[in-house]
């Protein structure tokens, strides 16, 4: 579930009228162009700056529509602009010089550095990054939002990643607890916190505070029940094999639910489930369970046959 690297985030706003909106593509490809080459070494607040591009690339005009609130930074993000090469206008587009705004983010670019910075384990430079990434949202927006809660999740995985396990953890927490402020019940950023909170708290062997976290997952789909049988199979291999049947109870239910009872994910938790049944003495169940799965399996490779 955890995804380190996101694309750049952009806002580019169209100002001509809608028979232009066909030249969308062009526009972002601008608009990363200029935020890749723009530095907000001294941004705290996005700048918004208005573009207007002849049919060949020509850069005609440009100005800050809204300022940053820092003489350094507007500086910063009309050097961009200039420093960037403009491609010419699609051939099929008829209509006259393209005029837009671009919306430039400091806290996006910045965190989009940071990613840049980790996935070249240069983890110093991607902290302070990340760091400033948070400064500037939660001034702007106030300790308590969920994008404040998406940069600390952010720099929660980068602890764990370099082994600073307590800070990761309350970063985990702090993050969850404004999500689930802030959020509705199985929204998708609330769960992903369940979801990174809890595999974090398996990898430490915190296996009740992992389940704990499971079932608070506002959903029963594939994900939650994959999430409860990867729980079922430490409890199984630590010997708790009472938690473990309950866990691959609630994840087989939820299958069958979502999936229906042919799926052969269900056949696999079947089989799961069997061999604990068989751990723990109760062999004819655990056969009734095989017997089910195998059903399960052919009728799966006969509708792979018939569908080739």
């Amino acid at each position: 579930m955890r995804k380190l690297l996101l694309p750049l985030m952009l806002v580019a706003m169209l100002d001509t009228p809608a028979t232009s909106s066909s030249v969308m593509p062009y526009r972002k490809s601008l608009t990363m162009q200029i935020m890749q080459n723009w530095q907000p070494k001294h941004c705290i607040a996005p700048v918004v700056i208005s573009l207007v591009i002849a049919k060949d690339g020509k850069l005609l005009k440009h100005a800050i529509l809204q300022s940053s609130g820092s003489k350094k930074c507007d500086q910063e993000a009309l050097h961009a602009v200039n420093e960037t090469d403009y491609a010419p206008l699609p051939k099929w587009y008829l209509g006259g010089p393209l005029e837009f705004k671009i919306r430039l983010d400091p806290a996006v670019r910045l965190y989009d550095l940071a990613i840049v910075s980790s996935d070249h384990a240069r983890y110093v430079e991607a902290e302070q990054l990340l760091k400033r990434a948070l400064a500037i949202t939660k001034k702007a927006l106030g300790s308590n939002h969920p994008d404040v809660a998406y940069r600390l999740h952010k720099l929660a995985v980068l602890y764990e990643r370099r082994g600073r396990y307590m800070e990761a953890e309350q970063l985990y927490q702090r993050s969850l607890a404004i999500r689930q402020a802030a959020l509705p019940t199985g929204h998708p950023d609330v769960n992903e916190s369940l979801n990174d909170l809890a595999t974090f708290y398996n990898s430490q062997g915190k296996y009740s505070k992992a389940e704990n976290l499971y079932k608070q997952f506002g959903r029963d789909d594939s994900e939650a029940a994959a999430n409860l049988s990867n729980l079922a199979e430490i409890y199984r291999v630590g010997g708790k094999y009472a938690k473990a049947e309950l866990l691959y109870k609630r994840a087989l239910a939820i299958d069958e639910k979502t999936l229906g009872t042919d799926h052969p994910r269900v056949a696999t938790l079947l089989e799961m489930y069997s061999t604990l049944l068989r751990k723990t003495n109760r062999v004819t169940e655990a056969e009734q369970l095989e017997a089910r799965a195998s059903a399960i399996r052919a009728k799966s490779s006969k509708t792979s046959v018939i569908e080739n």
